[in-house]
């Protein structure tokens, strides 16, 4: 029997972001306020939502690897779109699960 297979591919966090040009970003806030010290995101990454609202993402942490790590699960499994402000838009699909 044969079959296509049209599954995501087995990928990284790392290797997604650099095939698709993504910088991660971490900044630190400068007063705690109950939020975690660090926070990653992409300034020209938006998520979409089901009614095609573009959002935001941020990942938090008390570390800035645990808020890398916060940000790339929050992507897990959403259409993401890139340069969504310019002539360069794209839109892709996040996979379901990382590589480890």
């Amino acid at each position: 029997m044969k079959f296509k297979n049209e599954t995501f591919p087995d990928v990284t966090f790392d290797d997604f972001c650099e095939k698709h040009g993504i910088e991660v970003v971490v900044r630190e806030r400068a007063g705690m306020l109950g939020n975690p010290r660090y926070y990653a995101t992409c300034d020209d990454l938006d998520t979409m939502e089901s009614d095609g609202m573009l959002c935001g993402e941020l990942g938090n942490g008390s570390a800035k690897e645990e808020a890398v790590l916060n940000y790339s699960r929050r992507l897990l499994g959403k259409k993401i779109v890139l340069g969504a402000r310019g002539s360069s838009r794209r839109e892709v699909q996040c996979p379901n699960a990382w590589k480890e």
